[in-house]
């Protein structure tokens, strides 16, 4: 079993944003208390013969829980973040944003998905990479459009049919308006089915990354892990290779 040797490096509390992205790849973990001095971090680290790597190679990250900032300074949300080094070197910054959230609420989840999805368009050359059979060729903004309209649609035939049931179980009326009954609450379970169908992340998965060409590399999802809703953004450095970032990301999720 993996162990973790971790201890706190900073004895300050700070009630302020973390703001990403103020590293440089490469730099040495010393940097991140010039970086972020008013920060609590916790430090990690993989013993050598638990990596996949060579033995020469160590793996060291080191945690911080709170708000960061998204995208201008009114857009903050609460996440994990992970500031990794690979053979000392700055090689990955990893956030697990809203993960304490109910998992219910998915359609919370991919709300915030798109609001930063827009932000990272703006910024660098985005290529969608969805899971999802249930709406094929839409962009995740468009499958919440269609989500938030299904579940107008149910609330209308909902309301509907509560006044209709009410009025049949006072009257008694016939049976001819018991099938119309019937029908408007049929019609009503369907929305609602079809609504929440778009976005179970059981069935669906949303995820985007930055062209191969940018030297700094973005990834982006909204995914099931472990039975929960997660959602990852991930900047990693030209200097390592996505297997990397996937074994760091297995490694973080088997006690979640």
């Amino acid at each position: 079993m993996t162990k973790y040797l971790f201890f706190f490096i900073c004895p300050l509390i700070s009630f302020s944003q973390l703001i990403p992205r103020k590293m440089t790849w490469g730099e040495n973990y010393l940097e991140i208390e010039r970086k972020y001095p008013d920060f609590t971090f916790t430090k990690f680290e993989l013993p050598t013969d638990s990596l996949k790597y060579t033995d020469n190679e160590s793996l060291k990250w080191f945690k911080y829980s709170g708000p960061i900032v998204t995208g201008g300074s009114t857009n903050i949300i609460e996440a994990e973040a992970y500031f990794v080094f690979f053979n000392n070197q700055f090689v990955l910054e990893y956030f697990i944003l809203t993960p304490d959230r109910n998992q219910i609420l998915q359609c919370d989840f991919l709300s915030d998905y798109c609001n930063l999805s827009s932000n990272l368009r703006e910024l660098h050359n985005m290529t969608q990479s969805d899971r999802n059979p249930v709406s094929n060729e839409q962009s995740p903004h468009e499958v919440l459009l269609e989500y938030y309209q299904g579940m107008n649609d149910f609330a209308r035939f909902d309301n509907e049919y509560r006044n209709l049931k009410s009025s049949y179980d006072s009257l008694k009326d016939s049976n001819k308006d018991k099938v119309y009954l019937y029908a408007v609450k049929t019609q009503r379970d369907l929305y609602f089915y079809n609504a929440q169908n778009l976005i179970d992340l059981n069935k669906v998965s949303f995820s985007e990354s930055s062209s191969i060409f940018e030297p700094e590399k973005v990834h982006h999802s909204l995914t099931l892990i472990n039975g929960r809703p997660h959602h990852i953004l991930a900047y990693y450095s030209g200097m390592i290779s996505p297997a990397i970032v996937l074994d760091f990301t297995q490694t973080i999720f088997k006690n979640k």
